[in-house]
């Protein structure tokens, strides 16, 4: 098999975009994580690629976004017991 040239980051970087909605069905569906912080995540994820072709205002408030998500996923996964 060959080898990619890209280094690994780029390539995780490149796959990300596609795993929002996976991501958003998985926390809506466990019941346990609220709906609403995994639909920011993941509609930052899948805003993933556009937001490149945007001004500069439009790629900070996707930072936002998607820092908003992923922080408050995080606080609610820190706070729950493990099972």
């Amino acid at each position: 098999m060959a080898r990619s040239r890209s280094p690994p980051s780029a390539s995780a970087c490149c796959c990300s975009p596609w795993a929002g909605v996976p991501t958003a069905v998985a926390v809506a569906r466990s019941g346990v994580l609220p709906r609403l912080r995994g639909v920011l995540y993941s509609l930052g994820l899948v805003l993933f690629l556009p937001q490149f072709y945007t001004p500069p205002a439009v790629r900070i408030v996707h930072g936002v976004l998607l820092g908003l998500g992923a922080v408050w996923l995080a606080a609610v996964m820190w706070r729950r017991p493990a099972r």
